[in-house]
């Protein structure tokens, strides 16, 4: 906390860079647990849920969806890859990569 203090007071200069990664490490984001994970509703894509001439990308790993993939959809209406976007807010976030609207209030 001492440190912060420290630099509050004064300006930034290059030395500072790996004080202010220390910081950074010390804040734990705030994530998505299990039970709303499984709260969302997911699908497996069929040919009919894919357009050949606007293939849908996922916004995490930005891949086109293919046929019998599980498919996540986010209350703002953003569909992902299951694994990546349950990845994305158990690791790093509780909003939409997208649009950061927050997920569950």
């Amino acid at each position: 906390m001492s440190l912060l203090v420290a630099l509050q007071h004064r300006d930034l200069d290059p030395n500072d860079y790996e004080l202010l990664l220390r910081l950074d490490d010390r804040v734990q984001p705030r994530t998505v647990n299990e039970l709303q994970l499984s709260q969302l509703p997911v699908t497996e894509l069929s040919a009919a849920d894919l357009d050949e001439h606007s293939p849908i990308t996922c916004g995490v790993c930005l891949e086109h969806f293919k046929v019998g993939q599980r498919c996540k959809y986010l209350h703002c209406g953003h569909s992902f890859h299951e694994v990546c976007i349950d990845a994305w807010l158990r690791e790093s976030s509780t909003k939409c990569p997208l649009d950061g609207l927050e997920l569950f209030l």
